[in-house]
């Protein structure tokens, strides 16, 4: 049984490697912890890997949050972890992102910066309507050379686009 007066999450990004879940489940489990729910992303393309567990004391009290902290940075560091934990009965209700905000945050996409010069864009629409979505992407699909590449700023990785051909 949890306890909700005790509730915990526990948000973590890092290199992809292995035993990344076993250390955190473990860190869980070995102060009494019981994880009430899990999500985790494994982005292949950049080799990182997210993760985020709520979790409860389990017939007893987790230790407190400042120690929490603490404890975790030593299971944190040898993963070159970037991670917090904090009480489910303080966060702060997020306000909220815009798409453009979402992709920038999740993606590293920024949609205000031009991908061929680097000037600045505005959004002047958005397109939510899922056929209108599929022709606009058939058609350039089309327009591309098959092996359109973006160009590139120093120290960026060649990534295939569609704004190559336009």
């Amino acid at each position: 049984m949890s306890n909700s007066q005790n509730k915990y999450v526990l948000l973590a990004t890092c290199p992809d490697t292995i035993g990344i879940n076993q250390a955190v489940n473990n860190f869980i489990y070995e102060r009494g912890g019981n994880i009430m729910d899990a999500a985790q992303f494994n982005d292949q393309q950049d080799q990182q890997f997210f993760v985020r567990f709520e979790f409860a004391g389990f017939e007893r009290e987790l230790p407190p949050l400042e120690q929490l902290n603490q404890e975790f940075a030593v299971i944190a560091e040898p993963f070159n972890m970037r991670w917090q934990i904090f009480s489910v009965d303080q966060a702060l209700p997020c306000s909220p992102l815009s798409w453009a905000e979402r992709l920038k945050r999740v993606f590293d996409i920024d949609i205000s910066v031009c991908p061929l010069c680097g000037g600045t864009l505005r959004v002047i629409a958005d397109v939510t309507d899922p056929d209108a979505i599929q022709t606009i992407l058939a058609h350039l699909r089309q327009r591309a050379p098959p092996d359109a590449v973006r160009r590139q700023r120093p120290g960026q990785r060649p990534q295939n686009d569609l704004f190559a051909a336009i």
